[in-house]
């Protein structure tokens, strides 16, 4: 299952929830790894969640490779992300981000790719990044707890993987 698979799950106290399944989530069984408010839309790991009955989302992970530039801005890192996943979207999939860069992703240009996604018009139906130290940093000094975490199945979770390999001599 993909992280998004199993925050759903683990929300409706399943075992296992497919692509495809429909579910209806209300706002009191929302923890820390969701919510329902697009406020808080998936860049430290949790997950927005419609307030109306939806179909379970196929996965697709973006793995990113690579070193960042220090200069690198967030709205460079977001137009970067954008630019090399033109049109691999549609808004019944789930965007999970991991790999090596993330270390390089600090929560502002997660926020940075997440908004810049999202406002595309085929904007996937959520985007998250798993949860590291940077993370459970964010969420215990913002929130005063540590994040729900939850990590994939690994490949064979995703409808597609997505490599992006950034060089240290590119804007990001």
């Amino acid at each position: 299952m993909t992280q998004t698979q199993k925050i759903l799950s683990a929300l409706l106290g399943k075992n296992t929830i497919c692509t495809g399944d429909r579910v209806y989530i209300t706002e009191e069984k929302c923890t820390d790894a969701c919510s329902c408010s697009d406020k808080a839309c998936g860049a430290y790991g949790r997950l927005y969640i419609p307030t109306e009955p939806f179909s379970v989302p196929a996965g697709i992970f973006i793995d990113l490779r690579g070193v960042l530039r220090n200069d690198a801005e967030s709205g460079d890192i977001a137009q970067f992300v954008c630019e090399k996943l033109k049109g691999e979207f549609s808004p019944s999939v789930s965007v999970e981000f991991g790999g090596d860069s993330m270390t390089f992703l600090n929560m502002d240009d997660r926020f940075s790719v997440v908004k810049a996604l999202n406002s595309q018009e085929d904007a996937p139906h959520n985007v998250i990044f798993e949860c590291d130290y940077i993370t459970a940093e964010y969420t215990l000094e913002n929130f005063g707890k540590k994040p729900a975490a939850f990590f994939n199945d690994g490949p064979k979770s995703y409808i597609k993987i997505i490599s992006l390999t950034v060089k240290t001599n590119t804007v990001c």
